[in-house]
């Protein structure tokens, strides 16, 4: 689907997401950890980090450093972010704490399904295999091969 909204005029590659505050226990790290994964295996994919927070210059560091640069994109801070869900593939949410993660529910009302670390309340939300698809505390590899397997499985992904 096409991010241009998110990340700029970047074109209609298939689009991964994280939406949140870039500080550790959000993970922001591990969504790049898992997005590395995912770009050995489907490089056109491209990444996009929709927040902003204490890790935003490592993760600006850590960008090119991972050879994920050219296909993750920082967008910031958005206030509304209803408006980022519609143009995503998939949402990656890999947050090492977590209470009753509102993405998720906005993720899922846009009907754009989800791989996410099953922490917290996040198993309470994810509908493994029917709304996404949920990995284990800080398996971020995890994360990635599920990912690879909806993008690999689009009418899967499409079901969810």
């Amino acid at each position: 689907m096409i991010i241009a909204s998110v990340a700029g005029a970047i074109g209609s590659f298939l689009s991964l997401l994280f939406v949140g505050r870039l500080d550790p226990e959000k993970g922001p790290d591990q969504f790049l950890q898992a997005a590395q994964v995912i770009h050995a295996e489907v490089p056109s994919a491209h990444f996009v980090l929709v927040g902003s927070g204490t890790m935003e210059d490592r993760i600006s560091a850590l960008i090119p450093e991972m050879g994920l640069a050219g296909v993750t994109h920082l967008a910031g801070l958005w206030e509304d972010t209803s408006q980022v869900y519609p143009g995503i593939d998939l949402l990656l949410q890999t947050s090492r704490i977590e209470g009753m993660p509102l993405t998720l529910l906005e993720t899922m009302a846009c009907g754009r399904p989800t791989v996410a670390i099953g922490v917290g309340g996040v198993p309470e939300v994810v509908e493994q295999g029917v709304t996404g698809l949920l990995a284990g505390p800080g398996d971020w590899q995890g994360v990635g091969q599920r990912a690879i397997d909806l993008l690999e499985h689009p009418q899967r992904m499409a079901r969810m």
